[in-house]
């Protein structure tokens, strides 16, 4: 639960490349991810860290037509649309750790963090990645110990609408929290003793024990809902 909202999975999936048809990992991603499509009905924004940053991942969720934020790495290159608003001087296909040492960054976040002040710069910017036709954009930021560099294909014209990118990027390490629970009571990395359908049948009875006492939790009410949490 993020502020007063639940996460709740919905499917999930382990894999071995000795399994029978196990072609590829990315085939097994793809599948996955279309399953997941046709679960939703292709809703929502879909949130990804950088395991999943690669040309080909982003192809495909261009292909779903499914809105998307993804982490990214700066090793790549990309054509920059709107280079003044980016502070470059040139339009053309610039490597992007070199584009974010010179790009502007026309916000400022102020956060605390264990009552500290800490100022976030933010910057955006309109790119395409070579080879895919498809517009995108950048959410980038520099300060705090850690930047973020955010590809998305949900418009961003506005510090509003950069500001909601990086929030609901946020929502990732809620995700892994709720992994790490379910790993913990349930005990997935523990494979030498089980076989890989054993291990799917054990995710699949999680993720249904976990949407029941969501419904349950929902049923209840507020108070006992409070109190059970």
């Amino acid at each position: 639960q993020i502020k007063r909202h639940r996460l709740v999975p919905l499917i999930g999936q382990i894999f071995s490349h000795t399994s029978k048809g196990f072609v590829s990992m990315n085939k097994e991603k793809e599948k996955f991810l279309k399953r997941l499509k046709q679960l939703v009905r292709g809703a929502g924004i879909w949130l990804f860290d950088r395991g999943f940053d690669s040309k080909w991942m982003v192809s495909l969720l261009g292909e779903l037509q499914v809105q998307f934020i993804m982490r990214i790495k700066s090793n790549r290159d990309v054509e920059v649309q709107k280079e003044r608003e980016a502070g470059l001087e040139e339009k053309g296909r610039i490597y992007l750790e070199t584009l974010l040492r010179t790009a502007s960054y026309p916000w400022e976040i102020v956060k605390w963090v264990k009552k500290k002040e800490v100022r976030l710069k933010v910057g955006v910017c309109a790119v395409k990645i070579p080879g895919l036709g498809h517009r995108l954009w950048l959410v980038y930021t520099q300060g705090g110990g850690e930047e973020f560099i955010l590809l998305t294909n949900l418009p961003v014209r506005k510090f509003s609408a950069a500001l909601r990118v990086l929030r609901l990027y946020g929502w990732r390490w809620g995700v892994e929290e709720l992994f790490r629970d379910m790993n913990e009571e349930l005990g997935f990395q523990k494979i030498m003793v089980r076989t890989l359908r054993s291990i799917n049948k054990l995710l699949e009875i999680a993720l249904l024990v976990y949407i029941f006492a969501f419904s349950l939790l929902k049923k209840m009410g507020p108070p006992l809902a409070m109190l059970l949490e």
